[in-house]
């Protein structure tokens, strides 16, 4: 499902001026979209390391040249329900950047676990893809999404709508913090992202491409091995063709019940319902899988197996609704990437995409789902650097 060090120091720069700064002198009001709540160090990588940082999950680049240092930053945003909500989002910033940065947004997959996220664990391959834009001499801003990091709230899974919301606020705040150092960051975003980041990167490129979110921009969009169809996603997983079935189901299920109340008594979906509310962020994945059944028939009751399978209009509408990420023609660069092995997120996904969109499709290879991320990334970087700044 999830893409899974370096040594914290003391960042400097960046982190100096940062740190000194007060809570209250970071905030604004009234409490606005994008309003840049706090912000703190959480590891920086030097050049002369950067090498052997990347190369370790296979993302080395010549272009990886800078010392980056990294910020959790806390953001005013909007949830699902469009009430006011607090979210996190990891920001790498390459050392003594110039004046004027282009920004890098990069949109995480699946994670059903708050520590997993980009700000969050230093590890993980979103904080290193995250430092290869970085170092690469961009502004790379990785939103940990609403409900999950140190956000408020749960997160609405595969709900493009408030994924781009609080994207779009992420950034609003990264460009808030460098411009306290006299930076300008480009309103004119590089978006990426893997997974459902992958199908997010393709709503949040139409949204700013419609002028749907004031004072930003797109210039180019690279998307890799995204579920762009959701309705025929979540049919195939219910018939067992999908790897990781069970926790994906799993987490949309729960997810879209907080936002759609599909259900009132959790015996009727779930076979074992205790397991529901593991489903809330706070379960750390190693602890959750474990507990999960292997095959979806032994998850839900055949009942509902059957309501997936062949929804009722208004769940048919929710299906179609998330659907639509690639239904638009963009006007500015689109690359789409992906696998022809990938038994997580089948290839066809992309091929309806680049059907829809005009987008051509860059098959990485006979290799797994986690590892095309990785892949993409390293030709992603090499893409925008025409668009640095």
């Amino acid at each position: 499902m999830k893409i899974t060090g370096v040594k914290a120091v003391a960042a400097v720069g960046v982190a100096a001026s940062l740190a000194a700064l007060p809570m209250t002198a970071l905030a604004k009001t009234p409490p606005e979209r994008g309003t840049l709540v706090s912000a703190e160090p959480v590891g920086s990588v030097e050049a002369k390391d950067m090498p052997d940082y990347l190369g370790k999950s296979g993302m080395a680049s010549p272009l990886a040249t800078r010392a980056v240092d990294g910020f959790r930053i806390t953001y005013r945003t909007v949830d699902a329900h469009r009430e006011p909500a607090t979210a996190t989002a990891l920001v790498a910033v390459p050392r003594e950047p110039r004046r004027l940065l282009s920004a890098v947004t990069w949109l995480h997959g699946t994670q059903v676990y708050r520590g997993e996220q980009p700000s969050v664990r230093p590890d993980g391959a979103d904080r290193r893809i995250s430092y290869l834009f970085a170092s690469a001499g961009h502004l790379a801003v990785a939103p940990d999404y609403l409900g999950l990091g140190k956000g408020s709230g749960y997160h609405p899974y595969m709900h493009h709508a408030s994924l781009v919301t609080a994207s779009a606020d992420a950034v609003r705040a990264a460009r808030a913090m460098m411009a306290r150092r006299g930076v300008v960051v480009d309103r004119r975003l590089l978006v990426t992202g893997f997974s459902q980041g992958g199908s997010g990167a393709m709503a949040l490129g139409h949204a700013l491409q419609e002028g749907r979110e004031p004072g930003l921009g797109v210039r180019a969009i690279a998307a890799v091995s995204g579920p762009y169809d959701l309705s025929w996603a979540v049919a195939e997983a219910v018939a067992g063709r999908v790897n990781n079935a069970v926790p994906y189901l799993g987490f949309a299920v729960t997810s879209w019940q907080r936002l759609y109340h599909l259900y009132d008594d959790p015996a009727k979906v779930f076979r074992k319902p205790e397991l529901a509310p593991l489903f809330d962020g706070h379960t750390p994945s190693q602890e959750l899988f474990p507990r999960l059944p292997q095959k979806v028939e032994d998850f839900f009751t055949p009942e509902f197996r059957e309501r997936l399978a062949n929804p009722e209009p208004a769940l048919r509408a929710l299906f179609a609704k998330e659907s639509t990420s690639c239904q638009w023609r963009p006007r500015v660069p689109v690359k789409l990437f992906a696998s022809t092995s990938d038994a997580d997120v089948a290839f066809r996904h992309s091929e309806t995409c680049a059907e829809q969109s005009g987008a051509p499709v860059t098959d990485l290879g006979e290799v797994a789902h986690n590892t095309t991320a990785r892949l993409a990334a390293v030709q992603t970087v090499a893409d925008f650097a025409r668009f640095s700044r």
